[in-house]
């Protein structure tokens, strides 16, 4: 059994209220940063039950490597956390493919220059039942500051779009990896398959440090233990969505098959819009199997092995291999990521040509290791076609490093089709990489020194 008490309640629960603001501060002042903490730990939600009455409001809140060094984190524990997190996104920026219009130096403001990076210290993340009472708790965390020594450099507003679609026009967030001890509803479909076709949660360890992993390891960093034990790493990635631009293509890829355009549009994705897995339903959408819990994840991609009825290319099978790699359910089960995302800015109107307006995903990793989850997954399964003998031009179409010589082949009974000229339809605009910390690690951190 976990101590929900002492875990932040967005690691192990997918909160579910229509608006989110994400807050960025720095810290000038060690001390005033200490007594900030200090005033809203207490406050951070925990993974404890609601009960019948959820709050109007939540608030959690992590730190990123510059961050905890302005706490003035001792070096011996500074040093304890992994490369790739003492790094940071923009060093490895390169290796993620964020080059070119997702390249660094087209973040939001300026954060992607080295000196403006640095400054990013913290993020707190408020969930509301609106915008009143988003402001109202986003204001009163603010107003716990004793000074000028923390400031806010940015914020970023989102919110769930109707019927819980993104704005490419899908359904999103329909399975989720569930956890040991967690106290998460299970279905088939969104753990690790076993050979008798049912299905079991991952490892705590998987996402929670100080809990053993899928292969009964248990991480010895950070240190000391009181800063581990229940916290985790959050990767953060603001993407902007090129909505019109991925519509024209979509009509006239499907033009040039001769498909229809809602066809194509499942065989990308490995899904219809409406969340049918064309594992279970391949030539129409079923919305009887789309909203049914216990069957819309209940698939096996080992049944497909040419990708007949989902491309071994496709987005979700790219995203979650399940059992069908070399070595099968044991090839992915370390490399799961919980996902906590939200759609920002207003939705495209069909008829709409591109405005203008910045809209797309706020996507949020929780993992307990970044580099064998988030960073595994981004360069070896999405921006490469070898996962699954597919050819390097192939990659993920969505969120994959295209650069207009992409191609996707989608397998047929008769013959393969091919659709050509894949360019990026996300764009990074700001990506980070974080640590959550657990309740007592807050406590810790608010009171630490170097004695």
């Amino acid at each position: 059994m976990l101590d929900l008490t002492d875990i932040q309640g967005n690691i192990l629960r997918g909160y579910r209220f229509p608006v989110v603001r994400y807050t960025f501060v720095t810290i000038n002042s060690t001390e005033e940063g200490r007594l900030w903490l200090n005033e809203i730990r207490d406050q951070v939600t925990t993974a404890e039950d609601w009960g019948a009455v959820p709050p109007r409001s939540t608030l959690n809140i992590a730190f990123t490597y510059a961050g905890l060094s302005a706490l003035e984190l001792n070096q011996e524990s500074l040093d304890s956390f992994p490369a790739e997190f003492r790094q940071g996104a923009l060093a490895r920026a390169e290796s993620l493919g964020d080059r070119d219009e997702s390249g660094p130096v087209h973040w939001d403001d300026g954060l992607g220059t080295s000196d403006r990076y640095v400054l990013i210290h913290a993020m707190f993340v408020i969930y509301a039942v609106d915008f009143s009472s988003l402001d109202e708790r986003h204001n009163m965390v603010l107003s716990l500051i004793p000074g000028d020594g923390v400031r806010v450099i940015y914020t970023q507003d989102a919110g769930q779009l109707a019927d819980g679609m993104e704005h490419f026009g899908f359904r999103d967030d329909i399975s989720q990896p569930p956890i040991l001890g967690g106290n998460i509803a299970e279905y088939p479909g969104h753990g690790i398959r076993q050979p008798d076709g049912s299905w079991r949660a991952l490892a705590t360890g998987e996402f929670l440090l100080g809990q053993p992993a899928q292969d009964g390891a248990v991480a010895s960093s950070p240190s000391p233990e009181v800063l581990r034990w229940n916290g985790t790493y959050l990767v953060y990635r603001k993407l902007h969505q090129k909505v019109a631009h991925f519509r024209q293509y979509l009509k006239q890829s499907a033009s040039a098959l001769s498909w229809d355009e809602e066809l194509l549009a499942a065989r990308i994705v490995g899904r219809w819009r409406d969340g049918t897995p064309t594992m279970r339903s391949p030539n129409q959408k079923d919305p009887a199997l789309a909203n049914d819990p216990m069957a819309n994840n209940d698939f096996s991609f080992s049944d497909d092995p040419k990708g007949l009825r989902c491309p071994l290319g496709a987005h979700v099978r790219r995203s979650n291999p399940r059992d069908a790699l070399p070595g099968g359910a044991a090839a992915v089960e370390g490399h799961r990521m919980l996902r906590r995302g939200m759609p920002y800015g207003p939705a495209l109107l069909s008829s709409m040509p591109d405005d203008g307006v910045d809209r797309g995903l706020v996507f949020i990793a929780v993992i307990s290791n970044i580099r064998s989850q988030f960073e595994f997954v981004q360069q070896q399964w999405k921006n490469s076609g070898g996962f699954a003998g597919l050819d390097p031009a192939q990659k993920d179409l969505f969120v994959g490093d295209n650069d207009g010589t992409g191609v996707m082949v989608i397998p047929m009974a008769d013959f393969p089709r091919r659709i050509f000229g894949i360019t990026r339809f996300v764009v990074v605009r700001l990506s980070l990489y974080l640590f959550m910390p657990g309740i007592q690690a807050l406590r810790f951190l608010s009171e630490v020194s170097d004695d």
